[in-house]
C-alpha cells in the first residue's frame, strides 16, 4: 500500500543533524522523509504511529523511523513547555558508507536492515540513552568531531539493545493495530484539498463514514481534530509562502485555503503566536 503522508524534506549538510524542541504540545503530523529519524522525549509522554502500528511512549524512550517510513510522534497533553524532545536525522548514505568503508561497523548491518521498518526502545531508568542525545545536540556545532564519535557510539548502543531483544520491532510487534489504510485515505484527501474550502461532510463521504464516526476515529488516532489538522497544514503552507515569496498576505491567505484575511490572521496568531506580517519580518531577518 502506498502511503500518502506529507513528504518532509530535511536538508542535511553533514552526517547527521540534531534538533531540540520545547513546546506546549506536539501535534499529530502524518509525514515521511528520506532520512532515518531518531526521536527521544525528554519531558512529556505521547503516542507514536510508525507505518501501520501505534503505541505509547514515555520520557527517555527512543523511537526510530526508517527512510520513507510514514510516522507521527505526538504529545498527550497541553501545558506550558510540557513537552521537550530531541530528534536526530541521518541519511541512508551514511549507513551505507559506514558498512562499506569500515569493517568494524559491519556489526550494524542487520540493525540497519531492521531499522528501515522502525524500532521502539522502551527504556528503563538504568538504560537511559537520553544523556548521549543531549551531548550530541550540545556538541554538534561546538565540537563536531566529538559529536560524530558520540553519534557512532549511540548507534552501537542501540544495536546492542536490539540484539538483547529489549525493544519492540515495529514490523512484528504485538501492538494495537493502527488503521493506516483508513487514516491514509483521510489524510490523502485532506492533503490534496486543504488549499480550498473543505467540509467534514465531503471527507466523510469520501471515506464512507458518518461525520461523528470520522471525527471520533481521527481524534482517537491523532489526538487532534480534523479541523485543527487542516488549520495546521494551511498555516504551514502560509509560513513557507511568507518566507519564500513576495505575495501579499491576503494572497497568501487565499492560497492557503482561507476565504477571509481576518480568519487567517486569527488562526495564524493562535498557532504561531505572532501575526503573519511579524512572522515574515522575523524570518527574513534571519537570512
Amino acid at each position: 500500500m502506498k502511503i500518502h503522508a506529507i513528504y518532509e524534506r530535511v536538508p542535511l549538510n553533514r552526517s547527521f543533524l540534531s534538533h531540540k524542541v520545547i513546546c506546549d504540545n506536539y501535534p499529530f503530523m502524518w509525514h515521511c522523509h528520506q532520512n532515518y529519524e531518531l526521536f527521544v522525549p525528554l519531558r512529556g509522554g505521547g503516542h507514536y504511529v510508525i507505518g501501520n502500528r501505534s503505541g505509547v511512549f514515555k520520557p527517555f524512550d527512543v523511537l526510530l523511523a526508517g527512510p520513507e517510513q510514514p510516522h507521527a510522534f505526538y504529545s498527550f497533553k497541553h501545558g506550558k513547555k510540557a513537552f521537550e524532545f530531541i530528534k536526530i536525522h541521518f541519511e541512508q548514505r551514511i549507513a551505507e558508507a559506514l558498512l562499506k568503508n569500515f569493517s568494524e561497523m559491519r556489526v550494524l548491518e542487520d540493525w540497519f536492515k531492521n531499522a528501515v521498518s522502525g524500532i521502539v526502545y522502551h527504556m528503563k531508568n538504568s538504560d537511559k540513552l537520553s544523556s548521549i542525545f543531549v551531548k550530541i545536540h550540545r556538541l554538534q556545532e561546538k565540537d563536531s568531531s566529538t559529536a560524530f564519535c558520540l553519534f557512532i557510539s549511540l548507534l552501537l548502543k542501540l544495536m546492542d539493545l536490539y540484539d538483547q531483544k529489549r525493544v519492540e520491532d515495529v514490523k512484528c510487534a504485538s501492538l494495537e493495530n493502527f488503521d493506516a489504510r483508513r487514516m491514509d485515505k483521510i489524510c490523502k484527501y485532506i492533503h490534496n484539498s486543504f488549499t480550498r474550502k473543505i467540509t467534514l461532510n465531503e471527507i466523510a463521504k469520501h471515506v464512507n463514514m458518518s461525520i461523528p464516526a470520522l471525527c471520533a476515529f481521527f481524534k482517537k488516532s491523532s489526538n487532534t481534530s480534523i479541523i485543527e489538522y487542516v488549520n495546521r497544514l494551511r498555516i504551514e503552507k502560509a509560513c513557507m509562502l511568507l518566507v519564500s515569496g513576495n505575495d501579499s498576505i491576503l494572497e497568501i491567505a487565499h492560497s492557503s485555503g482561507y476565504e477571509t484575511l481576518s480568519h487567517f490572521n486569527k488562526i495564524f496568531k493562535r498557532i504561531c503566536g505572532i501575526t503573519p506580517k511579524e512572522y515574515r519580518k522575523t524570518q527574513r531577518n534571519l537570512y
